[in-house]
Order: C-alpha cells, then structure tokens, then sequence
C-alpha cells in the first residue's frame, strides 16, 4: 500500500517551472489555492501530479488554467 501525505502550500503566489516539476512528483494531494499566477510550463507539469491538486485558477492565463482543470476538483466547471 501506498503511503501518501496532502502537501499545503496554499501561501505561494508563484510558482517557477523547475519547482512545479519536482511537485508534480509529489504523491498526495497538493494544495495550491494561493497561486495568482501560473506559466503554462508550470501547469503542465502539475497537470501530471499523480493524485488531487487543489488550486483556483480563475486568475491565470486561459491556456494555464485549461491545463489543470481536469485535476482540480476546485475549479469553477467542477464546483457546479
């Protein structure tokens, strides 16, 4: 069985590539909801997060925001 953790970093605004990569690994939920701004480099790679990622992504691009709502159950389209 696998043993995974929820990661909180709901107090970062920003997010560079490089770290968005190495979270993308992260198996557990991770907790973004502070993030103001995203690069679509970034959202891919936290497209590919294995488990939940919880993040509002109204006030990103359009291209980033559409990367990652497959993934969070956060997002306007899910909230319903």
């Amino acid at each position: 069985m696998r043993h995974s953790k929820s990661l909180l970093l709901n107090g970062l605004t920003s997010l560079s590539d490089t770290a968005a990569e190495s979270l993308s690994k992260h198996e557990g939920d991770l907790h973004l909801n502070g993030l103001t701004s995203l690069s679509d480099t970034a959202a891919e790679y936290l497209g590919m997060c294995p488990d939940t990622l919880h993040a509002k992504v109204n006030n990103w691009p359009e291209s980033a925001a559409a990367a990652l709502r497959s993934h969070t159950p956060d997002s306007p389209e899910e909230a319903g």
